[in-house]
């Protein structure tokens, strides 16, 4: 995997439970498990009519070398890059166990 293509520094969050929110439910919580250079596709992007509200998502992918941790990712999981915040929805070893191909999605607010 040449170096040059990874120009982009991506977060990786960890799910976790913290405890329990007012409502006596589980609360979500991401820890912030490291930071790895990245390439960056945005592969789709789509607008959707629901409530009469509008929302907008995008499909990003994230290429990263192959380390304990971005094996460790799940689909639970999250990454941040740039600002944004997205949910990892699919992983996948590129080459022979070279990086790490994870797909995952944000919504943008607007």
């Amino acid at each position: 995997m040449r170096a040059g293509k990874l120009d982009r520094r991506l977060t990786l969050l960890s799910y976790g439970s913290e405890g329990t929110n007012a409502f006596g439910d589980p609360a979500d919580a991401w820890t912030d498990i490291g930071t790895v250079w990245a390439s960056k596709q945005d592969v789709s992007d789509a607008e959707r009519m629901r409530a009469q509200a509008l929302g907008a998502t995008i499909t990003t992918r994230f290429v990263v070398r192959s380390t304990e941790r971005a094996r460790g990712l799940k689909r639970r999981d999250r990454v941040r890059c740039d600002g944004v915040t997205y949910d990892v929805v699919g992983l996948k070893e590129v080459g022979r166990r070279d990086g790490i191909e994870i797909t995952a999605a944000a919504a943008e607010e607007g």
